[in-house]
């Protein structure tokens, strides 16, 4: 198993490249969050480093300390709820789970070519030892839901050599979230100023 080091403090991404990937074949992909014990959602999506461009969604959701369902998704291609595949069965396999002290980890399967054109091919990247740009995000609750902002992130993976670029969600809210911030600064520092200059 090949090991990124966390991601983010409270995220770690763990993998297994199989010989047979460039053939169809498939890589086991593990998926660890701090803080959910034993009830929450895991996510990462494969080919874009915002909602808006993300290709692919694979979806975790942690129902207790020995249950889990992993599903497949197509990228919303916006900022809403990422659409099941169109596939008739988009539920993937849970190899494994546990739940160990704070971390809970997920391993599943996941075919290296896909298995329906919504699917993003993995095999592509890592054969010529390209970048993967992923997004990833959990939170704990029952279901699929909304994660806070505090638990999301991105990143440029190499699943060949194992090296991670870290890069910032490009999420619209995000900017407008620092534009804001960098306003009010601005009306804080000149705002008083024109106070006086108006008396």
């Amino acid at each position: 198993m090949s090991t990124v080091e966390p991601i983010h403090q409270s995220y770690m991404l763990a993998w297994n490249q199989s010989d047979l990937v460039d053939e169809g074949g498939d890589m086991f992909i593990t998926l660890s969050a701090r803080g959910i014990e034993a009830q929450g959602m895991i996510t990462i999506g494969f080919g874009g480093l915002s909602m808006e461009t993300t290709d692919d969604f694979v979806i975790y959701v942690v129902e207790s300390e020995t249950s889990a369902e992993c599903t497949d998704h197509s990228g919303p291609g916006g900022r809403s709820k990422p659409p099941p595949d169109d596939e008739e069965n988009n539920e993937l396999e849970v190899v494994r789970m546990s739940v160990d002290g704070q971390w809970t980890g997920v391993t599943f399967a996941l075919s290296g070519e896909g298995t329906d054109d919504s699917d993003y091919p993995l095999s592509d990247d890592i054969y010529p030892s390209q970048d993967t740009s992923i997004i990833y995000a959990w939170r704990s609750g029952d279901g699929i839901g909304k994660h806070p902002n505090s638990q999301r992130g991105a990143a440029q993976i190499n699943l060949k050599d194992g090296s991670v670029a870290d890069e910032q969600c490009s999420d619209s809210s995000e900017y407008y979230s620092l534009h804001g911030a960098l306003l009010l600064v601005a009306w804080m520092r000149i705002a008083p100023y024109e106070i006086y200059q108006a008396r």
